[in-house]
């Protein structure tokens, strides 16, 4: 064997052990970093659940309050649809009319005061 073939050999067997450390090393992060990332997975969809209770909550108070007057079909059922699909989709409720605004401002307002982001909300316009 060569001195060249003996460097190259050498390299061979040094990258696949570096290969194989790292491959090992990345799976045992993996494994000790795996119940942090469950546990704030699992915190973060009570969280989500627990948003979208508080949510319910306050669109059958706004209805009790403020009635279903002036509020129109597209808006009824895009925040009923938001609410049974878990507020897990973006449901693009738009409000249209004077009610369907105040209606969404007090539940903006309402959600807010929870500690909701205005992003979880089911509100937007399109064109």
């Amino acid at each position: 064997m060569t001195l060249m073939q003996h460097d190259f050999r050498f390299l061979t067997l040094a990258g696949t052990r570096f290969a194989r450390n790292t491959v090992v090393g990345a799976l045992s992060l993996a494994m000790l970093l795996s119940p942090l990332v469950a546990a704030n997975t699992a915190t973060a969809d009570a969280w989500s659940q627990k948003k979208c209770t508080l949510y319910g909550e306050a669109w059958r108070k706004v209805v009790e309050w403020q009635g279903r007057e002036g509020l129109g079909h597209d808006f009824i059922d895009g925040n009923e649809r938001f609410i049974a699909g878990g507020c897990s989709t973006p449901a693009g409720v738009c409000p249209r009319s004077a009610a369907e605004l105040k209606a969404a401002d007090t539940l903006s307002m309402m959600a807010v005061s929870q500690g909701i982001t205005g992003s979880f909300l089911p509100f937007g316009c399109r064109g």
